[in-house]
Formats: structure tokens, sequence, C-alpha cells
């Protein structure tokens, strides 16, 4: 009796150990799926990483590509502007206007003279000189100075009508120009059948009427003027590096001191399949011995 206990006892254990190890095979299984479905999806989300990396890197290329192709556009356009300013400079140095000077025959009438204005080293070519619309002179060749060119007396002394004066010129690096009595600045381009053709008007290039010794002078007064200490002293923090002690750098983590994830997957899974292997072989040992028992008894 106490056999046939013994040989049942051993046998349910037995099926137990069955029952366990094939438990455990069928969550090693389940975790071997959702290891490699992890796996999987660890992949998918290191190549879509790198797909955005690639993709910001694509777009950083394009933007200095863009910043550069800004830069190099303004750099043109600041040449053209600095040759196109360098162009007017003597142009901006010629002008005319109508000088008034009173008539000796009659008190209500002037004595207009028209004042070309050459404040350049070089000469200007072929000058025109209109005024209100016409040509009332034409001249060769204006040098360095001021030409006079008188005009038939007139009855009035109006601001307008001294600026009513228009002269038309080519400087040494042969553009023509333009130039009204208002100071406006035009530069003509030649047509297709030859003709010229004006310009929007351009800004004259604006320099010191000072002369040199003048400022000199203004540079020695400021040189020797006294020096005035604020009325009220400067607020707010100081705008300079402060002296304090400087914070010690965080300590770093000692070399080695991390374990390495992963390392030890691999040897524990061989354990756990070792004992799964034993627990089969003890379980079919009791079962064969239990059915053995039975039979025989």
């Amino acid at each position: 009796m106490v056999k046939n206990l013994v040989a049942v006892f051993s046998t349910l254990i037995g099926l137990a150990g069955l029952m366990l190890s094939y438990a455990g095979h069928r969550q090693k299984v389940r975790q071997e799926a959702q290891e490699a479905q992890e796996a999987q999806e660890a992949q998918e989300t290191a190549r879509r990483a790198e797909e955005l990396r690639r993709i910001e890197r694509d777009r950083e290329q394009e933007q200095e590509a863009r910043a550069l192709r800004e830069e190099a556009r303004e750099q043109r356009e600041r040449a053209a502007s600095a040759r196109r300013e360098w162009e007017r400079l003597q142009a901006s140095m010629i002008g005319g206007h109508i000088a008034l000077s009173p008539s000796s025959l009659n008190d209500n009438w002037v004595v207009p003279q028209v004042v070309i204005h050459n404040g350049s080293n070089q000469p200007v070519r072929d000058v025109r000189v209109f005024f209100q619309g016409e040509v009332i002179h034409e001249l060769p060749l204006v040098g360095t100075g001021h030409e006079y060119l008188p005009q038939p007396p007139a009855h009035t002394q109006e601001e307008r009508y001294r600026r009513q004066v228009t002269v038309e010129f080519t400087d040494v690096a042969g553009i023509r120009w333009r130039r009204d009595g208002y100071g406006a600045l035009q530069r003509a381009r030649q047509g297709t059948e030859g003709q010229e053709i004006w310009e929007a008007p351009e800004t004259p290039v604006i320099e010191s009427a000072l002369r040199p010794s003048d400022l000199t002078d203004a540079g020695h007064q400021m040189q020797h003027a006294p020096a005035r200490m604020p009325e009220t002293p400067p607020q707010g923090p100081p705008t300079g590096p402060l002296s304090g002690p400087s914070a010690p750098p965080a300590p770093s983590a000692p070399y080695g001191g991390g374990a390495p994830a992963g390392g030890g997957g691999a040897p524990a899974r061989r354990h756990v399949g070792l004992l799964r292997l034993a627990v089969v072989l003890v379980s079919l040992a009791l079962i064969a011995g239990g059915v053995w028992s039975l039979i025989h008894h």
C-alpha cells in the first residue's frame, strides 16, 4: 500500500514537473517573440531616427547654402553699389544754377548769369545747359572752377527761377550725366537705336564742405575743451566680468564604474536551459519509476 502511494506521488510529481517545464518553455517562446518584436521596433526606431537626422542634415545644408547665396548676393549688391557710387563721385561735384545781380539801368530788373560749377580736379566735356527745357549754351569742355554764362535781363527774383537750370555733361569715365538745379542726378544709357535713355535719379555723393584747415581748428578746440564729469553715478549692475571664485567642476564617473548593458544575458539563458532540462529528466525518471512500481505491484 505504501509503495503504491509512493508510486502515485512520484507520478504526480513528475507530471507536475513536466507541466512546469512546458509552462516555462511557453514562457521562453513568448519572451523570445517579445524580444524579437522589441528588437525589430528598436531597428525601426533607429532607422527613423537616422532618417530624421539625414533630413535635418539636408535642411541644415540647404540653409547654409541659402545663407551663402544670400551673402554672395549681398556682396555683389554692395560691390555694385560701391562701383556706382564711385562712378557718380565726379558727377556729384558738377552743378549749375542762376546767379542774379541787380541791373544798373533799372532797379526792378536783374541780370541773371548761369553758373556752372566743377568741384573736381578733372574736366567734363560735351556740356549742354538747359533753361526751362531749352538749350541755351553748349560748351565742349568745362575745367575745374566756375564757368559764368550771361543771360538777358529778367524781371524776377524768385528762387524757382534760379533753379530752372539743367546741365548735361560727360565725365572722364565716359558716362553721360544730367543734373538739375535742385541737385537731382541722372545717368544716361544707350538704347537699342543709339538714343539716350535717362535712368531713375540717384543720390549724389555728399562730402563735407569744410576746408581741411577748418577741420583742424575744430579738432584742436575739442582737444583742449575741459572734460565734464557725469552728474549722477551710473545705475545698474556692473557689466564687467565677476571676480568671484568659480564653482569646481563636477566629478566625473569612475572609469569602468557602470555595468555594461546586456552583458550577462547569454550565461543566464544557458543556466535556465540546463535547469529546465534537469527538471524534465527528473520528472521523466519519477514518472517512469511510479509507473513501473504500479505495474509490478
